[in-house]
């Protein structure tokens, strides 16, 4: 379903229920995962278009998984969620791919 889906990687479930509710309002289709194995597998089969993706996740850090998913040549935009307010979080992500 290329154009119109978005998967949710946060292992807060809370974040992703609020951001689920308010991106399948606005008509997109919504994937969610907990865990870097979860949000691969779902790369995998449905190739979302969109990641959004935390920082901080119980089995690996986002920044690996935004790197693992930049080189997989799939295209995928990603933009990193953090509760963090660190300059050079958001220095690094951008430097491995993800979207300001």
């Amino acid at each position: 379903m290329r154009g119109e889906s978005i998967l949710i990687v946060d292992d807060e479930k809370l974040i992703r229920w609020s951001l689920s509710k308010e991106m399948t309002n606005a008509g997109f289709t919504v994937f969610e995962a907990e865990t870097v194995e979860s949000a691969l597998e779902i790369i995998r089969e449905k190739e979302p278009d969109v990641v959004l993706l935390d920082q901080h996740l119980p089995d690996r850090p986002g920044m690996e998984v935004l790197k693992m998913i930049k080189e997989s040549d799939l295209g995928i935009p990603v933009i990193m969620l953090t509760i963090v307010d660190k300059s050079d979080i958001a220095v690094q992500a951008m430097k491995l791919g993800a979207f300001d």
